[in-house]
């Protein structure tokens, strides 16, 4: 599974990690269900603690900042969205 794929690339190559999560959290987002947009904001958080481990904060909150503006339509995301840290 690419999750898993992830996963081991994190300690190694953490650029490769996250282009491979955030190639999963837009269909994952795209489902339009609660569990999804659980699933989805998971990874979001293993990006921005794979970005905070490189100090590249300003950048993963440009990339929060996205998504809310891509899925503000969807509710239920952007609450959970909400509680994604990008300090």
């Amino acid at each position: 599974m690419l999750i898993q794929l992830a996963g081991q690339l994190e300690a190694g190559q953490p650029d490769e990690a996250m282009k491979i999560y955030r190639r999963i959290i837009q269909p994952t987002i795209e489902q339009t269900n609660n569990r999804a947009y659980e699933d989805a904001i998971r990874l979001i958080r293993r990006v921005g603690d794979l970005m905070k481990q490189q100090d590249r904060m300003p950048e993963f909150r440009e990339y929060v900042e996205g998504l809310r503006a891509r899925y503000k339509a969807k509710r239920n995301f952007i609450k959970l969205l909400d509680g994604v840290r990008a300090a």
